[in-house]
């Protein structure tokens, strides 16, 4: 029986982070899009799989790409709760957290609906301190 070789979104979305960097050394493109243009980088945050993601972003995955639906890796990391994965976007690859998907959602309102209070408060702080704003008022 013939195995196919694994894909990179495969070895991204099933956490093989040293399969993904073998990848990528043997020339594969971080960016490549499956047919619904997600790319390797979505497919990681999906499963909230940081250690691929670190590879795939730390070898040129662009953060900001959205899929055939708008949405970012951040959408998908939020929306499935992953909150050290969102952190780490946010703090050190330095991901916008106010994309739109095609139905005007954010990353925040994909945590929101599927009830990730703890990415979804993260989000909000965030949001707050990027706009100046405070309990107290303008900053």
């Amino acid at each position: 029986m013939m195995h196919a070789k694994p894909t990179l979104h495969e070895a991204a979305f099933s956490g093989n982070p040293g399969l993904v960097r073998s990848m990528l050394d043997q020339g594969e493109d971080p960016d490549l899009r499956t047919s619904h243009g997600q790319t390797a980088l979505h497919r990681a945050a999906m499963n909230g799989n940081m250690d691929c993601a670190k590879v795939l972003i730390s070898r040129g995955a662009q953060t900001h790409l959205q899929d055939q639906a708008g949405c970012t890796p951040l959408h998908y990391a939020a929306g499935n709760g992953h909150l050290v994965l969102v952190k780490w976007l946010v703090h050190e690859a330095g991901v916008s957290l106010t994309p739109e998907s095609k139905k005007e959602r954010t990353p925040r309102t994909f945590a929101k609906r599927n009830g990730h209070r703890k990415v979804v408060l993260f989000l909000t702080e965030m949001e707050n301190k990027q706009s100046g704003f405070t309990w107290l008022g303008s900053s």
